[in-house]
């Protein structure tokens, strides 16, 4: 009888740590779950002044919504400006911002199709400048700006898209 006790102790003994090693390398698998803390960018509403030139210079204020983030802001912002443009009939066909990029200064603008809709380099220049003054008035004082479509430069016979357009360049309009 004493050593068919033995042989119960051992055999719960090898049970009870079998049991253990089983649920040990199961519990090793199982997804592992972390608090992380994430930064909430709390929207705000933002007036824009809005400047197109139609028979003259004009101004339209817009209630924007945006972040703290300057390339979402940037990307609103001349949203807003084509959605204007388009308001005014300037231009006829809704022209959308695909992406925009922040590099040091340098802001690279990308939409899905040209928004070059005059024959005469005057009247883009003019066009372009207004989209130029609205960006300076919003705090992007000492950047330069890169007007891409598709990701690639703007061509335009008369006027040159291969360099970066600064924003302070409205002024001799």
């Amino acid at each position: 009888m004493k050593f068919n006790r033995i042989y119960l102790i051992i055999l719960m003994i090898s049970f009870v740590l079998g049991i253990s090693f089983a649920l040990s390398r199961y519990l090793v698998f199982l997804p592992k779950y972390r608090e992380t803390k994430t930064e909430v960018n709390l929207a705000e509403n933002k007036i824009y002044n809005i400047w197109f030139f139609k028979n003259g210079w004009h101004v339209e204020s817009v209630t924007c919504l945006t972040n703290n983030n300057a390339e979402e802001e940037i990307k609103v912002l001349t949203t807003a400006w084509f959605s204007v443009m388009q308001d005014e009939e300037i231009l006829k066909d809704k022209i959308c911002v695909q992406s925009v990029i922040i590099y040091g200064k340098t802001i690279y603008l990308s939409c899905d199709q040209s928004f070059l809709v005059f024959s005469s380099a005057q009247d883009n220049f003019t066009l372009i400048s207004g989209l130029l003054k609205t960006l300076f008035e919003a705090g992007y004082q000492n950047y330069s700006i890169y007007f891409l479509v598709h990701h690639k430069h703007l061509s335009d016979i008369l006027l040159d898209f291969s360099v970066s357009w600064p924003t302070a360049l409205y002024k001799f309009v």
